[in-house]
């Protein structure tokens, strides 16, 4: 078996992943065509820290489901922490390190509205510096190479350079002054002088670290992008693109004098970013093709287009965004593409690629609390990639029954060493039934896709015990999560966004859905069998929230919030709809509608939006007025969601989850608002709820981009849940040696498995945390396969049955030390005498963690 990766950063190896991949490409050949990676997790700017070899530190600025966000890795990109610091509100242009990152850990980061912001301690925190910035409009930042002596840095903004030298705690304007410039770059010149270049449609440079500048070039379009050599200072080499205006790439060998077309082989002319490594080499990509390759300043280009490059995307506009090249590129050859699926990662000079899990599957997207939580104790989510989990007790990761195999000895050198003696029981996590620690267990079999766009419960859930889930569509469980059946989505709708659940369901079988792409609202009557689009709204809108009154039965009452296109209420069951927008201001990005459990007597609604504001109606919805007395400033702050106490009539609280400044907590009815917890302050939160015995148990969750949060002391503080997530078997997280088919099944986590018989084969999951399981499907063809843990073989596990079942815990461990560990499943080519093969159907992983509710 392979040796353990170190502790450090590198990824454990991808060794096969080849051969699957072209099985799986064959098996979809003759089946439905591929899709594209779904969801499409947008990455839009990648660097390195200077010191990445040995730090592993990563910044990029990303979009999750129309969110901004700022993902950072700790370990090289086998891990990603997503937060929203209040920058991100105000487009991210460009990130830049410090070259002396190693003992000073500063970032700097340009905003198209809101000015420079700067990072102490490596990108976990983020402060403006904006003193004598005159112009919000920063498009590019550069450090000068001398930074730890000469502390100094520019920005191009809408009107010229600005400069600092005092690492951005002041601004002046320099001679370069009333242009709109799109990028900049520093770099030591020949003559040991910091040599500044500014760009849009002029070129400029500047040869006493920005303070004066002379104009060396004009050019027919504006320049998106300015690359210097890493051996600027001998070669005077740079390069400049134009991003959407085409025109390929243009070189300078002499400090920007004199420029030349660099264009041979490069078959895309609309590149994005020009990235220089150590040795020289040059990588370009465009907004249709990555990655282009050149071995020197000056030489052809080559496209790569082999192993791993099948999983991009065809999308033909502008795809991909960014390209970093490893500060060691000489000797690990790393090199990273950013574009419209995400962050891939190739480790042989960019020859073939592999995809990175940017958005970890314990950032959740989903989070549902049982109407009898008192007396079931449980409550479910969805992630983005993880699928769906029950929380409840007596549910945690545990040994599972039945496993055979020898005691604990170290690995042996290949298949065929699991005769033996009983394995010893590591023993279950801690938590007795009915305790709230007790644990999580997956809900995702049979689901098509293991994200989530939303999760919600049946108001009748405890007799009815339904669940529904939208991604691509809408898929409803009535046995708590235990299977689930796809519906039909209207024609020509892509995307179901939001779920609205009569509270007379399951009696009435009305729900309805709201789409994004512009697909309009709809409506079912038969449990969402059959649906009809609900006319008298907004052509082309994207819908939010739909929430039908306590006195729908009676009459026919719900509300609807659009994206941009204003409140609608029907009180004829979705027939016709009324505008009702009075007192919001027009265009405003609604994001959430709340209504008050006592609505039927206080008429009250709130309404929360992205940089638009909090507001309140007490007059159902006749009238909105803004509230929000302490909230930061409503241009900074986006609204994710919105809930109310069960006694709101007698209480007056409620709560706000944002995206960038954590649970906000108000106790009058919203008119004034108070932070939830310091800790939470910059954590990025995406749903609130409370029990439904808030009165007796004052608890309230809450759902980030790193898991779940408990608070029992109505959100005044918070603590972790322990962690869960679910790993599916084609999650980057999840590596294959050997040769493995892709077989699409039922009764398995995003339908697929992955299955080989070949003597040796692996499969391989480095984590950590606490705990691990595996799972697997049982079949008349399965065979034996042995199970490594922190490389001692402690499980044989028998995957034979005479009728193939769903996706299992074939083997699990708990009571692990928090850390690094490493589960090894191998294929042993054996069987028992019952078997008509030798197959493992693998379904992939899951793992326990511990984690903090902020970055540490």
């Amino acid at each position: 078996m392979d040796t353990p990766p170190p502790a450090g950063r590198r990824p454990v190896s991808l060794r096969g992943h080849g051969r699957l991949l072209a099985a799986a490409l064959l098996l979809l050949a003759l089946g439905p065509p591929a899709r594209a990676h779904a969801p499409h997790d947008t990455a839009e700017l990648l660097v390195f820290s200077p010191d990445f070899d040995t730090d592993g530190i990563a910044l990029a600025s990303c979009q999750l489901s129309e969110k901004p966000l700022l993902a950072r890795t700790l370990d090289g990109g086998k891990s990603w922490q997503l937060y929203a610091p209040p920058m991100v509100l105000d487009a991210i242009s460009q990130l830049a390190f410090s070259p002396d990152f190693t003992n000073d850990q500063t970032i700097f980061a340009s905003t198209e509205e809101g000015g420079m912001w700067r990072s102490t301690d490596g990108g976990g925190s983020w402060e403006p510096i904006d003193v004598g910035l005159t112009d919000p409009a920063c498009f590019d930042v550069a450090v000068s190479p001398d930074y730890a002596n000469d502390r100094t840095l520019i920005t191009a903004t809408g009107s010229g350079v600005f400069r600092s030298d005092d690492g951005g705690d002041t601004w002046v304007s320099t001679t370069l002054f009333g242009l709109k410039l799109k990028s900049c770059a520093f770099g030591l010149g020949p003559d040991d002088r910091v040599v500044a270049f500014a760009a849009d449609t002029t070129m400029h440079r500047s040869i006493d670290g920005g303070l004066t500048w002379s104009n060396i070039t004009t050019w027919p379009f504006p320049v998106s992008s300015i690359a210097l050599s890493a051996d600027f200072t001998t070669d005077a080499t740079l390069t400049v693109c134009f991003g959407r205006f085409g025109q390929g790439i243009q070189l300078s060998t002499d400090l920007g004098n004199a420029w030349a077309p660099m264009v041979t082989g490069l078959t895309d002319s609309f590149i994005n970013r020009v990235r220089f490594a150590s040795d020289g080499t040059l990588f370009a990509v465009g907004q249709t093709e990555a990655l282009f390759r050149a071995s020197s300043a000056g030489t052809a280009w080559t496209l790569f287009a082999g192993e791993g490059y099948e999983v991009l995307s065809d999308l033909t506009f502008n795809h991909y965004r960014d390209v970093a090249v490893s500060p060691t590129y000489a000797t690990d050859g790393e090199v990273w593409v950013a574009g419209f699926e995400g962050i891939f990662v190739s480790e042989d000079q960019g020859q073939t690629v592999r995809q990175l899990d940017l958005y970890s599957q314990r950032a959740l997207r989903g989070l549902v609390v049982s109407p009898q939580f008192a007396a079931d104790r449980t409550l479910f989510t969805a992630s983005y990639g993880g699928g769906i989990l029950r929380y409840g007790p007596a549910t945690g990761i545990g040994p599972a029954p039945g496993a055979v195999g020898p005691t604990l000895r170290p690995a042996g050198p290949g298949p065929g060493s699991s005769a033996g003696g009983p394995i010893a029981p590591l023993g279950p996590p801690g938590g007795g039934p009915g305790a709230l620690s007790a644990g999580w267990t997956s809900r995702s079999q049979g689901i098509f896709s293991p994200y989530s766009a939303g999760l919600w419960i049946s108001p009748s859930y405890a007799t009815d015990r339904t669940l529904f889930y939208t991604y691509n569509g809408l898929w409803i469980s009535q046995d708590a999560g235990l299977s689930w059946t796809p519906k039909d989505s209207p024609p020509g709708v892509v995307i179901v966004r939001t779920v609205g659940i009569t509270p007379d369901w399951p009696g009435d079988q009305t729900l309805f859905i709201g789409t994004s792409l512009g697909d309009g609202t709809w409506r079912s009557t038969e449990g969402g069998d059959n649906w009809q689009e609900l006319g008298g709204l907004p052509a082309d809108h994207t819908t939010r929230w739909v929430l039908p009154t306590p006195t729908w039965g009676a009459d026919g009452t719900a509300y609807l919030a659009t994206k941009r296109k204003g409140i609608w209420k029907t009180t004829d069951r979705g027939d016709t709809w009324t505008e009702v927008s009075t007192g919001l201001p027009e265009d405003i990005n609604l994001r959430v509608m709340a209504m008050s459990p006592d609505f039927t007597f206080d008429q009250t609604l709130f309404i929360g939006t992205r940089q638009g504001g909090l507001f309140r109606s007490t007059d159902a919805a006749a009238s909105w007025v803004e509230v929000g007395g302490g909230l930061p400033e409503s241009d900074v702050l986006s609204v994710e969601h919105l809930a109310c106490s069960p006694d709101f009539a007698v209480d007056g609280t409620l709560w706000i989850a944002t995206l960038s400044h954590g649970v906000w907590r108000s106790v009058d009815g919203g008119d004034t608002w108070a932070a939830s917890s310091t800790s939470l302050a910059t954590t990025s939160t995406r749903l609130v709820e409370p029990s439904p015995d808030f009165a007796q148990d004052s608890t309230v969750f809450c759902a980030t981009q790193d898991g779940a949060l408990l608070s029992t002391d109505g959100g005044v503080s918070w603590e972790s849940l322990p962690g869960y997530t679910r790993l599916d078997d084609k999650k980057s997280f999840v590596a294959h040696d050997g040769f493995w088919l892709e077989e699409t099944t039922a009764g398995v986590m995003a339908q697929t498995i992955t299955r080989s018989d070949e003597a040796g084969a692996e499969t391989f999951l480095t984590f950590n945390g606490t705990g691990a399981a595996w799972h697997a499907v049982k079949r008349p063809d399965g065979g034996i396969a042995e199970v490594f843990l922190d490389d001692q073989l402690v499980a044989g596990v028998d995957l034979y049955a005479p009728t193939s079942g769903e996706s299992e815990v074939a083997w699990s461990v708990g009571e692990l030390p928090q850390g690094p560990h490493r589960v090894v499943v191998r294929v042993t080519g054996s069987a028992n005498a019952a078997s008509s093969g030798a197959i493992v159907a693998s379904d992939g992983f899951a793992y326990r963690y511990l984690h903090g509710p902020a970055l540490d």
